[in-house]
């Protein structure tokens, strides 16, 4: 299954929700499944913890919430996935 996680980290907003994600990710990677996290603002610390777990990030760019609805659903449809 291709599994797609949405979550931002950054030291304004903290990390728990991501290393949460995270945690499942690894989670779903260890059980055969493709994770892929779609994310507005991934720093490097972000970017090389997914690098460094074989997980794939993508940007997600949007202005408003209704656009990183619109743009979470285009991506998951895109990418076939299973779970968001």
């Amino acid at each position: 299954m291709r599994i797609v996680f949405r979550a931002d980290a950054s030291a304004e907003i903290g990390f728990g929700h991501f290393f949460r994600c995270l945690a499942l990710a690894q989670a779903c990677q260890d059980a055969g499944h493709t994770p892929v996290f779609l994310m507005q603002a991934a720093g490097v610390q972000v970017a090389g913890i997914l690098k460094a777990e074989q997980i794939e990030l993508r940007p997600l760019a949007a202005d408003s919430l209704e656009q990183d609805a619109l743009q979470l659903c285009e991506f998951a449809a895109e990418q076939h996935a299973d779970w968001i």
